[in-house]
């Protein structure tokens, strides 16, 4: 179950720009590249990113400076796929 919500949630994330720094092997917690520039702004660090989300979109990541961001899987991310995607689309996430 575990691995399949987090295939669904890699993939989803990927789709919105979203770059891992790690594919887990097992667990439920992924490990993500921060953006260099979300919502129109240019990303300093794991933190401002992570706070970002929270406040825009509601999605809560923990953050690891300079240049992490970790999103754990334990909820049925299919169903709740539509406000993920309304996230991370809204984010306009880039690494330039």
């Amino acid at each position: 179950m575990f691995c399949s919500r987090l295939s669904f949630f890699i993939e989803m994330l990927k789709r919105h720009g979203m770059q891992i720094a790690v594919e887990p092997d097992a667990a439920f917690f992924t490990l993500w590249n921060t953006p260099t520039r979300a919502f129109g702004i240019e990303i300093d660090s794991a933190e401002q990113f992570n706070f970002l989300m929270i406040e825009r979109t509601g999605v809560i990541g923990v953050h690891f400076d300079p240049s992490y961001i970790r999103y754990a899987v334990c909820a049925d991310v299919e169903s709740i796929a539509d406000e993920i995607d309304s996230a991370f689309q809204q984010a306009e996430i880039s690494y330039e």
